[in-house]
């Protein structure tokens, strides 16, 4: 089953796709399938999410034939189903990385906290360099770190608290984990020479 490039042809696979012919579908994929998968991996590193991304695509596709104008090019709607997957991955992963993020900030200033009020068993390294890095900080940036993080205020109610959209906040703080990240790493690398 080669696939094809000649429009007709590929207009008779979608009619025959979309009245259950699952050989018309299979030539569609194998017609599509290489394109999009060099599509993804232009913004995609990992091999085995393009294929994923790709294969979803396909899957999605299919159900979704009774949608498709069986006149109009396949290949732009199967590009569009497969950048809205593309779109829908580089989402999670934003979010499963912002929440890591987040939640090694929450540790470190919990830490922070827990090591000053406990200073008889005396901190580490990086509690030692966390506790100078929020020192330079001022008070407004350790404010709102306390509040997003110790006090789990909603990003919402900090946003108002700081005169500032939710989205403005968010960035504010994604800066200033970084920094404090970037401090702590200056700090533990200055101890260790």
């Amino acid at each position: 089953m080669p696939p094809t490039d000649d429009a007709a042809a590929e207009r008779e696979f979608v009619r025959r796709a979309r009245d259950g012919d699952q050989e018309a579908f299979d030539r569609l994929v194998l017609a599509h399938q290489a394109r999009l998968r060099a599509y993804v991996a232009r913004f995609v590193a990992n091999g085995q999410d393009v294929y994923d991304i790709v294969q979803d695509a396909f899957l999605d596709a299919y159900r979704g034939l009774g949608n498709v104008d069986p006149e109009r090019p396949f290949g732009p709607w199967i590009r569009a189903v497969c950048r809205n997957h593309m779109y829908d991955f580089m989402r999670r992963r934003c979010r499963e990385a912002a929440r890591g993020r987040e939640a090694q900030a929450a540790l470190l200033v919990l830490a922070e906290r827990d090591a000053a009020s406990d200073a008889d068993e005396g901190a580490d390294e990086r509690l030692a360099a966390l506790r100078c890095c929020l020192g330079e900080l001022g008070d407004r940036q350790r404010d709102m770190l306390s509040q997003r993080y110790v006090q789990q205020v909603p990003l919402k109610d900090v946003a108002v608290r700081i005169n500032k959209s939710a989205a403005a906040a968010a960035m504010l703080l994604m800066r200033l984990r970084a920094k404090l990240q970037e401090c702590v790493r200056r700090q533990v690398g200055r101890a260790e020479a």
